[in-house]
């Protein structure tokens, strides 16, 4: 079994798991430790690990950049 560990630091790291959860596999387990996203990846081999990474990365991105367009548009 491979596995990666990911560490994002966001201010609302809560908020981005909670959005996100319902997009990862069963292989993706996600969890907010206050500003940081704790992401623990796991497959059979490493092709797959480094594909569910990458869609957790583009995921993560969409993920900020929503949240900024939210804050700016309500004024924070």
């Amino acid at each position: 079994m491979n596995t990666a560990i990911l560490v994002l630091e966001h201010p609302k790291a809560s908020t981005l798991v909670e959005a996100l959860q319902p997009d990862n596999t069963p292989e993706i387990r996600m969890k907010a430790i206050g500003k940081k996203v704790l992401a623990v990846v796991r497959g059979k081999n490493l092709r797959t690990v480094v594909a569910s990474c990458d869609d957790l990365f583009v995921n993560l991105q969409i993920a900020q950049e929503m949240l900024s367009d939210s804050e700016d548009s309500i004024g924070f």
